[in-house]
C-alpha cells in the first residue's frame, strides 16, 4: 500500500504534495527521507528546491489545506457527486471539462479560473484524441483509503461580476455503497465528509446497470444510497442524473427509482449519454451543460463550512466579499 506523508496537512497520495513537490517522494516529509530533510534544514537544497512549485496550489486535486485561499475570497460551493460503482461519475466530470475547454460559457456564467487544471486534465485525458488512439472512457476512480476526497475546482464569473467557485467531489462509488449500508463504516469516512459539506448532491442512476442481468442488485444498491441521502440531505438540493440513458430501462424500474427518490424533495432530473443519438447520430452535449447550469443556479443552503477560517483583527483584511463576511 502507498505510504502516507508525515506532514500534518498533507494527504498524499489522495491529493497533491502540500510542500509543492511534483514527485512527493522527494519531499523532506516523506517517510524514510531523512537525508532530504537534512539537506533542506541546512538551507542548501539548491537545484532540488527549484523543482518545487511555490504557488499556493499545484494544479492537482485539492485537499482542505489547499482550498483556504479560495475560501478566503468567498464561499465555495461543494458539489457531492454520488452513486454506485461504475455509474459514469468520472465520465460526467471529464465531459464537462472538455465542453468548457471548447465553449467557456455556461448559460450566463463565464469560465473564470481553475486551480486544479492538472487534475482535470488527468480526468479527461482518456476522452481526447491522442495520435492514432481513439477516445475511451476514463478508468474507474480508485477506492483508496482516505479521510477526505480529492476536490476539483472550477471558478465562474456571474453576470453581476462576482466569482462563483465550485468544488466537485470525485469519490469512488465503493465509498458511497459502504456509507449507504453503514454510515459509520471505516471505509466510508470520505463519503461522510462529502455528505456533511455538500451544498448540492448530484445522484447517478446507471441505466446500463438497471437494465442488465444484475438489475435487481443494482436497484437495491441505488435504493440504499437514496435512503441514506434522504436522512442526510437536510433540505439541500438534489439532482438526479440518469447516466447512459441511451440504454432503455423498463417503466417498472424507472418508477421504482423515482418512488424511492420521493423523500428527497423536488428533484430535477437529467438524461445523459456520451453515445451518439438518432436521428443525426450526435451526442447531446447541451444536457451536460444544463446540469452544470443547474448546479450554478442552485440556492446556497450550506449547513457547515468547508474550511474554518480564523478571522484576524483587521476587518479590511478579513473581508471575504459581498454576502460572505
Amino acid at each position: 500500500m502507498e505510504r502516507k506523508c508525515k506532514h500534518r496537512d498533507c494527504y498524499v497520495p489522495e491529493t497533491s504534495c502540500v510542500m509543492g513537490w511534483p514527485e512527493p517522494r522527494k519531499c523532506e516529509h516523506w517517510p524514510g527521507n531523512a537525508e532530504v530533510a537534512e539537506i533542506v534544514s541546512e538551507g542548501s537544497a539548491g537545484a532540488a528546491a527549484a523543482e518545487r512549485i511555490t504557488l499556493p496550489w499545484s494544479g492537482g486535486a485539492m485537499g482542505l489545506s489547499d482550498i483556504e485561499f479560495i475560501a478566503s475570497r468567498g464561499t465555495p460551493q461543494v458539489v457531492s457527486i454520488l452513486g454506485p460503482h461504475d455509474a459514469g461519475k468520472t465520465t460526467f466530470l471529464a465531459t464537462l471539462f472538455l465542453l468548457l475547454l471548447r465553449q467557456g460559457v455556461v448559460g450566463s456564467y463565464e469560465f473564470a479560473s481553475s486551480c486544479s487544471l492538472l487534475a482535470w486534465e488527468r480526468v479527461s485525458a482518456h476522452m481526447k484524441w491522442s495520435g492514432s488512439e481513439p477516445p475511451r472512457f476514463p478508468p474507474h476512480t480508485t477506492a483508496f483509503e482516505g479521510r477526505v476526497p480529492g476536490l476539483l475546482h472550477l471558478g465562474f464569473r456571474r453576470p453581476d461580476g462576482d466569482l462563483h467557485d465550485l468544488l466537485f467531489v470525485d469519490a469512488p462509488g465503493e465509498w458511497f455503497q459502504q456509507w449507504a449500508v453503514n454510515r459509520e463504516a471505516a471505509g466510508a469516512e470520505g463519503a461522510r465528509w462529502a455528505a456533511i459539506h455538500a451544498d448540492i448532491f448530484v445522484l447517478f442512476a446507471d441505466c446500463q446497470a438497471l437494465a442488465g442481468v444484475k438489475r435487481g442488485e443494482a436497484r437495491e444498491v441505488l435504493r440504499q444510497i437514496v435512503e441514506r441521502l434522504r436522512s442526510e440531505r437536510r433540505g439541500r438540493p438534489v439532482l438526479l442524473l440518469w447516466s447512459k440513458s441511451d440504454i432503455p430501462i423498463s417503466a417498472e424500474m424507472r418508477g421504482a427509482v423515482e418512488k424511492a427518490s420521493e423523500g428527497l424533495g423536488k428533484v430535477a432530473e437529467f438524461h445523459l449519454s456520451v453515445m451518439p443519438q438518432p436521428p443525426r447520430n450526435e451526442v447531446h452535449e447541451e444536457q451536460f451543460l444544463d446540469v452544470l447550469e443547474a448546479i450554478l443556479d442552485s440556492p446556497r443552503t450550506r449547513t457547515r463550512p468547508t474550511v474554518e477560517l480564523e478571522l484576524i483583527g483587521d476587518r479590511f483584511l478579513s473581508y471575504r466579499g459581498v454576502g460572505d463576511a
